[in-house]
């Protein structure tokens, strides 16, 4: 078949693959409605071969029907919410004739430059291409997802922006916390143009290694070119410099001066070796822009530690500690808990406390095995024998052998 070029067109079919079936949109100059030359849905395999399915840009935002010379058009207003869509003469400044496309997850959707008039499938009782009005928050679904195939490549499909001859689709930030420079974010951009797109402070672009702006150029397939990378066109949170204590050493050094991303880690050390750094020993940038652990400290520690022999008679031994393992190091106001195993008793406090000076405010506690017993002490003898007569009534005393091979009198 005869295809139709003019100069400096890129002559396109407009689809919309993610509905069932999926639909084409198309003019014949039979397709009137009253007064108003209608837009019809077509399958794809019919309208791919026929004229009467074929568009270009024009101008700088209008879409022209290459067969009838026609542009696309709304004529609705917002208190009908739904309206066919038109063809009629091409006239430059009709906003109702001017066109934009989505970025991003919105890529698929076009509409009015002016109003928020969105191209859609029509229902399916209904032959012809609809405009819903959505307003704020409204989303339009798979209805309004369309794409272009080349007219003469039908294997090239691409967003209906990058068809543009000559220029790019407007430059829309994909949150709130990014602006852009006057002009990139018009519906339409001229090839050559260079945008540089900035974050709001503390923000900055995820993967590069310049926070906070990133310049992009319309290249001459119409698309955007990063100047600078950028790995996601999107402004996150970032860390500022780590604030740091006396005595601490940062790894690396900028993390003292530069601005750090998501995941960017600070390792930290003491400047003084007798000193130990409170807390993790590494920090990292999270989303929220703050760091896991900012403030590090070098501090004295106690070290919790147990001689291996005691100066005197094994009758005596240290207290085994309950919380704190061999060589814990602590800090100023962690405390240690002690018990002595039977049959030997506690001499005194069983706990002791590390002090800001890297002591501990008593020593390591003894427990000793007691003289002979007067009285009955379940640490020392056997459990008593069920006995009928009242408490306090006496029987036999026992010998029991102690830890240091001695044997020590049991009174009951």
């Amino acid at each position: 078949m005869s295809h139709i070029f003019l100069p400096e067109e890129r002559q396109f079919h407009i689809i919309n693959k993610d509905v069932s079936p999926s639909v084409c949109l198309t003019f014949y100059k039979s397709n009137q409605s009253g007064s108003h030359l209608v837009v019809w849905k077509e399958d794809i395999s019919t309208c791919l071969l026929s004229l009467n399915g074929v568009w270009t840009w024009h101008l700088n935002y209008h879409i022209k029907h290459v067969y009838s010379g026609l542009c696309l058009t709304v004529s609705g207003n917002p208190n009908e919410r739904l309206t066919p869509l038109l063809v009629e003469s091409c006239v430059a400044t009709k906003t109702n004739q001017q066109w934009k496309c989505g970025t991003g997850t919105n890529s698929k959707h076009f509409r009015l430059v002016k109003e928020p008039w969105f191209v859609s499938v029509g229902d399916s009782e209904f032959l012809y291409g609809t405009a819903h009005y959505l307003g704020s928050g409204k989303s339009i679904g798979v209805r309004g997802f369309w794409l272009t195939v080349d007219n003469v490549n039908h294997t090239h499909i691409a967003p209906l922006c990058t068809m543009h001859t000559h220029r790019c689709s407007g430059l829309v930030v994909s949150n709130t916390q990014t602006y852009i420079t006057e002009g990139c974010g018009n519906a339409l951009v001229d090839i050559s143009t260079t945008c540089i797109v900035k974050c709001k402070e503390g923000f900055g672009f995820q993967g590069t290694k310049m926070p906070t702006e990133v310049s992009v150029t319309c290249n001459k397939q119409g698309q955007w070119h990063f100047n600078t990378p950028a790995y996601e066109f999107e402004c996150i949170k970032i860390c500022q410099p780590i604030p740091t204590n006396i005595n601490v050493v940062v790894t690396p050094a900028s993390c003292k001066s530069d601005l750090a991303f998501l995941g960017d880690k600070c390792t930290f050390d003491c400047l003084v070796t007798s000193l130990h750094v409170k807390g993790s020993a590494v920090s990292v940038c999270g989303s929220s822009g703050e760091w896991s652990d900012p403030s590090p400290q070098c501090l004295s520690v106690c070290v919790h530690a147990i001689p291996t022999t005691h100066a005197k008679s094994n009758q005596t031994i240290y207290a085994k500690s309950i919380n704190c393992h061999l060589l814990t190091k602590l800090f100023a106001g962690q405390v240690c808990f002690y018990s002595c195993p039977m049959p030997y008793l506690s001499s005194g406090s069983l706990q002791r406390t590390c002090l800001a000076n890297g002591t501990f405010d008593l020593p390591l506690h003894e427990c000793s095995i007691p003289p002979v017993a007067t009285t009955y002490n379940s640490a020392l003898c056997p459990p008593a024998p069920a006995h009928p007569q009242s408490v306090g009534f006496w029987v036999k005393s026992e010998l029991c052998l102690m830890p240091d091979k001695t044997q020590r009198l049991c009174a009951r």
